[in-house]
């Protein structure tokens, strides 16, 4: 496996260490923001440092530094904006280069503009959050699997495994989050608990995800022939027309075993996780009741003088369980 910094600069994840790293994190999507909204590959760097420092201007930042310490607090905006720009530049994720007439231009790193897709959705919670349909394909293209082209259906075989293990693994530290910021909550207002279980909990947490993949996609009506269609592309033969379309289609200087190696490493990943599904599943499920136990305590006591209420807050949690 290649490691990160064979791609990256060491310094890169820097600037979101030390006291400035949310104004650096504020700062870079902002760049970011100006190229959505002028939709160009690179920015002129003199209208990319007057749009920073309007922007710093506006916000008045106390508390700057920079990359060596020294205080920025008494600094001009476009002294600031610049120091920032620079900053970025030297970390890896800006590139600046002169194209005709001498001009100067800024560009973002391609590496860095996948990161930076990545904070995007952190931040703003936008990450997709359906887990249901990949099993659907998975089965579909193996179904019809066919040999012609063989290495290209097994890609995507392993993408939609790969993407819904990644969401399930994302939705088992979802529920961890709730349950750690139930548990800490000192807050005694049953309504703010109500609306946090019954809205944001249910709705991005259970309906969204975590109910059409226990029922309609459940992994027991795909396990078997799945599994069973996943054996017969790692058998001998299956395994030796995989070879012979890799060969054809992909230029490659690697020797036929290590060629079968790297598929078949595919095709036991998708395996080994369609295998262990209904399990991983019913752990997330666990960790599920869990929540709700511990909401239904926490409500319990908050409303102990209002029995009617309480019955009817747990009768709408245990409906949740299902």
């Amino acid at each position: 496996m290649n490691n990160i910094f064979e791609f990256i600069d060491y310094k890169f994840f820097q600037v979101f260490s030390g006291e400035n790293r949310r104004l650096h994190a504020e700062i870079i999507m902002i760049i970011s923001d100006y190229f959505k909204h002028h939709n160009v590959p690179f920015a002129n760097k003199e209208d990319l440092i007057n749009y920073l420092t309007d922007y710093i201007n506006d916000r008045n930042f106390d508390n700057v530094i920079d990359d060596e310490g020294n205080d920025l607090s008494k600094a001009t905006p476009r002294e600031k904006a610049l120091s920032k720009l620079n900053l970025f530049k030297r970390n890896g994720w800006l590139i600046e280069e002169k194209i005709e007439n001498y001009v100067d231009v800024i560009q973002f790193d391609d590496n860095a503009l996948i990161i930076l897709k990545a904070l995007e959705d952190i931040s703003s919670n936008t990450a997709p959050k359906e887990y249901t349909g990949y099993l659907y394909v998975i089965d579909s293209l193996l179904k019809t699997f066919d040999y012609n082209q063989g290495v290209s259906l097994l890609e995507r075989i392993y993408d939609n495994t790969e993407t819904l293990m990644n969401r399930l693994r994302g939705l088992n530290s979802s529920i961890k989050k709730y349950l750690t910021r139930l548990l800490n909550e000192e807050s005694e207002d049953a309504e703010k608990l109500l609306k946090t279980l019954l809205y944001d909990y249910q709705d991005n947490i259970i309906n969204k995800a975590f109910s059409n993949l226990k029922l309609s996609d459940n992994p027991s009506k795909y396990k078997n022939q799945i599994l069973s269609k996943l054996s017969e592309l790692r058998s001998k033969e299956g395994m030796k027309k995989l070879v012979e379309n890799y060969k054809k289609n992909k230029t490659s200087e690697q020797v036929a075993n290590d060629i079968e190696n790297a598929l078949y490493n595919q095709i036991d990943y998708v395996y080994n996780n369609i295998e262990l599904l209904q399990q991983t599943i019913s752990q997330i499920d666990i960790k599920n009741a869990k929540y709700v136990k511990s909401s239904t305590s926490k409500l319990s006591f908050i409303l102990s003088d209002n029995f009617d209420v309480i019955g009817r807050v747990e009768n709408i949690l245990k409906l949740m369980k299902h």
